[in-house]
């Protein structure tokens, strides 16, 4: 999927912080950054009225102006709360125990002063977040009830619902990750920007490819086909659809397909903002490789994704996955080698990536498949 825009806050002692946002009633006073219809970067300054999960409004002379979440690129503050720059750092550098503690420390400030309302959905979802990461899931499924409640209409939203059925496919509970997907994928633009859309109708192909249900999910392919109008959404659905014809053992023409997409989206810098399509086209092909048991190649493919994109959020089923299979690739060319010294090494390797498929990517498939290896299920 295309990573949700993330919202900029710029102070004098760091010059750019990557952030969220949702809705909320009172104005504050940013610098927007955005892409036009054209594609063309513009900045307004002004009063941001709201930013939910329909998109950011700002107060214009005459009216008011929506500027998509897909056309976003950065919201700037005027005003931020006490302890907010340094609890957001902790976030960003993965220390998530402490951001959590900075992060409800800011809230009764947040609470008396409107001008800082804008902060409220931030605090909730990044402490849901990072107790995600950490794995508390309980307290996670607290702080976004806890977001949910109190502004129904979150920009968050979208994220919440994904990330609830990527746990729900993750436990095999496909039917019910096959609901939640559609939840996010059914609204059209109206509901969400087109590409959670295309998150959830890609979901669902996921979905179906684990659950072995094949046709369905050439169907899901041709319904996520007929979303998307971007070049980089049309890529990203293309590489799903290769992928289906992986899990049909159609090797040839999946793999000339998905080489392709890799070799694009590695090239052309507009990818920056889509690294799914490298993660997909790259797994795409270790699992083609994992299957004609060409174990070192199928982990040169996977290694591309966990070690490019292990710490993106929107990739971690992506991730886990390729961890998971990584270390299995390692477990085969240990036990197939004569050379002891190369055994050692890939024995070595095959215990690391299985432990932190296990523990770093929990709630994911390979995540789930490594645990239940390792006896903690």
């Amino acid at each position: 999927m295309s990573h949700p825009v993330k919202i900029a806050i710029f102070f004098t002692t760091l010059a750019l912080f990557l952030l969220p946002h949702s809705g909320w009633a009172q104005s504050a006073r940013a610098k927007v950054a955005y892409r036009n219809s054209s594609g063309t970067e513009r900045s307004e300054r002004g009063d941001v009225l709201s930013h939910s999960c329909r998109g950011l409004v700002m107060k214009r002379r005459g009216g008011q102006k929506t500027i998509a979440e897909d056309d976003l690129i950065s919201v700037t503050y005027s005003k931020l709360p006490n302890g907010y720059v340094a609890a957001m750092e902790l976030f960003q550098t993965g220390g998530y125990y402490e951001a959590i503690d900075a992060l409800l420390e800011i809230l009764p400030e947040v609470e008396k002063k409107k001008s800082l309302s804008w902060a409220k959905q931030e605090i909730y979802f990044h402490a849901s977040e990072a107790a995600y990461r950490v794995g508390d899931y309980a307290a996670a499924a607290e702080y976004a009830k806890t977001l949910s409640s109190k502004i129904a209409d979150t920009r968050y939203r979208p994220q919440l619902e994904l990330r609830s059925a990527g746990d729900l496919l993750a436990a095999g509970k496909y039917k019910e990750a096959l609901a939640a997907y559609g939840k996010t994928s059914s609204g059209g633009p109206k509901k969400y920007s087109a590409s959670f859309v295309l998150a959830g109708a890609v979901g669902k192909v996921r979905t179906h490819l684990h659950a072995g249900n094949l046709e369905s999910a050439m169907s899901a392919v041709k319904a996520a086909e007929a979303l998307v109008k971007k070049p980089e959404g049309k890529d990203l659905v293309a590489a799903w659809k290769a992928r289906t014809l992986v899990a049909q053992k159609k090797f040839a023409d999946a793999a000339n397909q998905l080489s392709a997409l890799l070799l694009k989206a590695s090239a052309n810098k507009r990818y920056q903002r889509q690294p799914a399509l490298l993660a997909v086209a790259a797994n795409g092909l270790g699992d083609i490789a994992f299957q004609k048991q060409d174990f070192e190649k199928a982990a040169l493919e996977y290694s591309k994704t966990f070690a490019l994109f292990g710490d993106l959020a929107d990739l971690r089923h992506d991730v886990g996955w390729a961890t998971w299979q990584f270390s299995l690739c390692c477990k085969r060319i240990a036990t197939s080698t004569k050379e002891d010294d190369k055994r050692k090494v890939y024995t070595g390797r095959h215990r690391r990536m299985r432990e932190r498929a296990a523990e770093d990517f929990q709630m994911t498939r390979g995540g789930q498949l490594a645990r239940k290896e390792l006896g903690m299920n």
